[in-house]
């Protein structure tokens, strides 16, 4: 990074990273909100010394950027921000031959759907671009989470958190932080420290209040209990379920064949 210019921070823009921005980092940083597709691909091409990119594209920033101790974005079961939202369910539809709109926001949401319909109906179902052309949709963050409430056009609700968790008993990572390989000493502490701070942040009964008001005020839960429950399912320091979990999700995209 360089000495003249402050840190550049990646956050994901959307719900799931609502625990990180419950406190400020200590230090100077510019901080940018960014859909995860973007955010990964600032961090591949060298605009980013820390950053909270999807699982599946580490590889891609591997020569840059390393995993900062076990930090990022994962569910225990059913959490809501990551959906397939269906006017039939996706046994019929792949049945049938009709289309879904994937979100180009998450690559790891897309290559997790694939492997899910691979291993529970054998095939994935057809994609297609434009939206109302499709009978169902891939989709993540807050957009998912509003979707979620329009039973009436979207009357099946499929969620990949819980499907995860169903095949595997064991959570789900979606995302992680990473910083610059080459990042100096001061600045790696500095952030590990606030990302401890913001994960212990978010288990508190205040951090936790202060999350569920800012979402029902984005209008992305019809209750309280619903933001709650949320919150309560979200994982933002890892422990060794979460690892597992991100072992096996990582193990499943290099052993297939899509």
């Amino acid at each position: 990074m360089s000495p003249a210019m402050a840190p550049r921070v990646l956050l994901v823009n959307n719900v799931s990273a609502e625990p990180f921005r419950l406190l400020a980092p200590a230090i100077e940083v510019q901080l940018d909100e960014l859909p995860p597709a973007l955010a990964w691909r600032e961090a591949a091409e060298g605009r980013a010394d820390l950053a909270l990119l999807p699982v599946a594209k580490l590889g891609a920033v591997a020569g840059c950027m390393e995993p900062i101790d076990h930090f990022g974005v994962a569910c225990e079961g059913a959490v809501g921000s990551v959906l397939f939202l269906g006017r039939m369910g996706l046994r019929e539809l792949i049945a049938a031959g009709l289309p879904i709109h994937l979100t180009t926001e998450s690559e790891t949401s897309r290559r997790l759907l694939g492997w899910l319909c691979r291993e529970e109906f054998g095939r994935e179902p057809r994609a297609v671009f434009d939206p109302s052309l499709a009978a169902g949709r891939l989709s993540i963050g807050d957009e998912a989470l509003r979707l979620r409430q329009q039973r009436q056009q979207w009357p099946v609700v499929k969620d990949l958190g819980d499907w995860w968790w169903q095949r595997t008993r064991l959570p789900f990572v979606f995302a992680r932080w990473v910083v610059r390989r080459d990042a100096p000493a001061s600045f790696r502490q500095a952030a590990l420290q606030w990302l401890d701070d913001c994960a212990a942040a978010a288990r508190t009964p205040p951090g936790r209040d202060r999350m569920v008001r800012r979402s029902l005020t984005a209008g992305l839960f019809a209750t309280t209990s619903d933001a709650s429950l949320y919150f309560e399912r979200l994982r933002s320091r890892f422990g060794p379920a979460e690892l597992a979990g991100e072992r096996a999700f990582l193990q499943a995209l290099q052993s297939s064949t899509v």
